[in-house]
């Protein structure tokens, strides 16, 4: 069996594929384990669900279970430089332009999961509304069992806003935007051949890379957003014959397009609001032609006016908007 981790500079998450349709808890209330007061917390750590999964699983085209790890938070050359990093890109692949998609945090985890970070500019307590399709659809779709591993959080199923060191009341924090929004990051796993092991790939990526390399290996559909004209990693795109295209406005020592502000959405908060944007049902990831999940067709047929989504690598950030967008010039901040 092949795994494929990547990386990425606190969150893990795992998808296998599993032939056995997975029961979920979907019957609590989406807002039961949000509470954050100490006595609440530790009244819910004895009651929370916790789900597992039969350990069956269905080979993939380059890997059979993907792990995500997110660590927060420093800048690129800080991270090359740590030596436990150091030594994990020793064994493995070393992705040189993996880029973020804006600042802060958390519109980069809901990107990484919803193919946009729908104009979200904060850390605030979101939720994404229900006909937003994620990830998670296009895995359940073909009964691939998924998970979420969230470091230090108090019990399963915590969807409080925060669960701070109970010790400091710390939560580290950072972000730049004088600079490209490049994440260092390290493909590692047995996925990896050995005469791969401490090489480079100076490809463009960014964290759509990441949903349209599973969507890749299991031959899922798309989310008819941003996953689908991303780069697929490259380890993966040689099996699944998924195109590459650059972007040298990101890459170029001279970059023009850093990836770290967010233009007009439902979660903009310091700069414009705008509605929730609507997939794009028809596009398709180029040459390998994967299909939008048709619940997504279904949900939104009739109501695509105003998508913004292409299937080209070309991604727009909060100072190169879209057409009809305004400039967010986070120079001013």
């Amino acid at each position: 069996m092949a795994f494929l981790a990547i990386s990425a500079l606190a969150v893990a998450g795992v998808a296998k594929a599993n032939p056995i349709k997975p029961t979920l808890a979907t019957d609590l209330e989406p807002t039961q384990y949000t509470a954050t007061a100490d006595t609440a917390v530790y009244e819910a750590q004895a009651t929370a669900p916790t789900s597992s999964f039969r350990k069956h699983y269905k080979k993939g085209r380059a890997f059979d279970r993907s792990i995500t790890i997110w660590m927060e938070n420093t800048d690129y050359d800080k991270a090359e430089a740590d030596p436990s990093l150091a030594w994990l890109a020793e064994r493995g692949i070393t992705l040189e332009n993996y880029f973020g998609v804006t600042h802060p945090s958390e519109p980069n985890y809901v990107a990484s999961h919803g193919g946009d970070n729908f104009g979200m500019d904060n850390d605030a307590f979101n939720r994404v509304a229900g006909n937003v399709s994620t990830i998670t659809d296009l895995l359940e779709d073909k009964h691939i069992s998924w998970g979420s591993y969230q470091e230090d959080m108090p019990y399963t199923g915590f969807e409080g806003f925060s669960w701070a060191n109970q010790e400091t009341r710390a939560n580290d924090y950072n972000e730049s935007y004088s600079i490209s929004n490049r994440v260092f990051s390290i493909l590692l796993g047995g996925a990896v051949p050995k005469h791969l092991e401490g090489s480079k790939d100076d490809k463009y990526y960014n964290h759509y890379s990441e949903l349209s390399t599973v969507e890749a290996n299991w031959n899922l559909h798309t989310l008819g957003r941003w996953d689908v004209g991303a780069n697929v990693f490259d380890l993966v795109a040689c099996e699944t014959g998924d195109i590459y295209r650059p972007n040298l406005a990101a890459t170029a020592e001279n970059a023009t397009i850093f990836y770290n502000s967010s233009f007009a959405g439902p979660f903009n908060e310091d700069f414009q609001a705008a509605p929730y944007p609507p997939p794009n049902l028809d596009i398709k990831s180029p040459k390998t032609h994967r299909t939008v999940l048709p619940a997504i067709k279904k949900q939104w047929k009739g109501h695509t006016e105003g998508t913004y989504y292409h299937d080209g690598v070309d991604i727009p950030d909060g100072q190169h908007p879209p057409h009809g967008y305004a400039v967010n010039d986070v120079s001013k901040d």
